[in-house]
């Protein structure tokens, strides 16, 4: 495993196999790493800068990430259920078919994030910002933190709510 090669205050990183199940890595910089079909489930890695990272189709289920640095991550087909995005930035993100189900992004910010096709179900969006975000497609149902106003909203902007009692 090569692990880091410092270059001006940033880190190269090149996983071999791309695997981070269970690891403990609060607050890492892994700016614009190619973790693609990687995974890391269970993975600790709150407070951590992936800003521009791919996680294309990467298996993240259950990892933790609260007050992450996301934005502009390629999470495009990647399997986050049940992971916690407290108050992280997904700004820009492409969450385009990604599994979210049953996650919690309570507070985050998903400005402009692309949800296409996402599937929502589930999730907590409590506090969460989603202005601008494309919602096309995107599966949500049975959410926490949504007033019947923002599911409206969301519905005007391609929504599709599956509420299962």
């Amino acid at each position: 495993m090569d692990i880091c090669e410092v270059q001006k205050n940033s880190c190269q990183v090149n996983f071999q196999p791309k695997s981070l199940d269970g690891l403990k890595l609060l607050g890492i910089e892994l700016r614009n790493i190619d973790l693609s079909h990687g995974s890391l489930n269970n993975a600790h890695l709150s407070y951590a800068n992936l800003t521009g990272a791919n996680l294309y189709q990467a298996n993240l289920a259950g990892v933790i990430l609260n007050q992450a640095n996301l934005t502009e991550i390629n999470f495009n087909s990647a399997n986050l259920e049940q992971a916690n995005l407290i108050a992280s930035d997904l700004r820009w993100a492409n969450l385009e078919q990604a599994n979210l189900k049953d996650a919690c992004l309570r507070g985050a910010i998903l400005r402009e994030a692309n949800l296409t096709s996402a599937n929502l179900q589930g999730v907590n969006l409590s506090q969460a910002d989603l202005e601008g975000a494309v919602l096309e497609r995107a599966i949500f149902g049975n959410n926490s933190g949504l007033t019947k106003q923002d599911k409206l909203a969301f519905v005007a902007r391609g929504a599709i709510f599956i509420e299962v009692f």
